[in-house]
């Protein structure tokens, strides 16, 4: 959905996500995630609303029109952390984050790694956290999993685990730009899992969701990286 203002709003000062940068320009339109902007030179910029400050991003939707999104999941993680963050900056901010819940103590931490301790609610539901390393120990992926599943349990409770997820971050960053419905359980194998929605935010935040088997049982999988999937091969790695 498009929605475009019929005249032009002053021009004003946006602020970036993390306070350290400036623009001046007029308010054109939101298309789902997407702002566009006309600098005082005549050109318009595009970009994702996600890298404005919170302020600019409910003015940006009260001139579009959009009701602020009622945040039901708590998808925090995703915001605060950085690709190519250094895992000792990513395990300090695990810690200091409220939302995210777990963790053990540090003389534990050191010889177990933070995967699969901390964790996020969201409707109640326990979703852990899991993260990827580059060869330098710098943050290259996010992951959300839920808590596994019964295979009796795929089409009637896990279906509906699935369906909150998505609802959830559709209600946060918008429909996918590709999706392909609930993944069937004879698509999937073991040990690994089957995308049934990509969104694109930008060209440096991708997010993947999806279900896998491990073990026998199935969970729900949302993933977030830099790098985008080949949208022919969905397959994601379960953890």
């Amino acid at each position: 959905m498009v929605i475009s203002m019929g005249s032009v709003a002053p021009a004003r000062e946006w602020t970036s996500a993390n306070g350290a940068n400036k623009l001046v320009g007029d308010f054109v339109k939101l298309e789902k995630s997407m702002i566009t902007l006309k600098r005082p030179n005549g050109r318009l910029v595009k970009f994702d609303i996600s890298k404005l400050s919170k302020e600019d991003q409910k003015f940006a939707r009260k001139k579009a029109g959009i009701k602020e999104p009622v945040q039901k999941g708590n998808f925090s993680v995703f915001d605060q952390f950085r690709f190519g963050q250094s895992r000792n900056s990513v395990e300090a901010e695990l810690k200091r984050n409220r939302d995210i819940q777990g963790g053990i103590h540090d003389i534990f931490l050191a010889r177990t790694g933070i995967n699969g301790l901390y964790f996020v609610s969201i409707e109640g539901e326990r979703f852990d956290l899991f993260f990827e390393w580059d060869e330098d120990e710098r943050l290259k992926e996010i992951v959300l999993q839920s808590s596994p599943f019964n295979p009796g349990d795929y089409d009637t409770s896990l279906k509906k685990t699935w369906q909150r997820l998505r609802n959830n971050f559709c209600t946060r960053y918008g429909e996918p730009q590709n999706t392909t419905g609930f993944p069937k359980n004879s698509m999937l194998v073991e040990g690994g899992a089957m995308s049934s929605d990509i969104w694109e935010l930008g060209t440096k935040k991708h997010f993947y969701l999806g279900t896998g088997r491990k073990d026998g049982k199935a969970s729900c999988v949302l993933r977030c990286g830099a790098e985008p999937y080949v949208v022919s091969k969905p397959k994601l790695k379960l953890r």
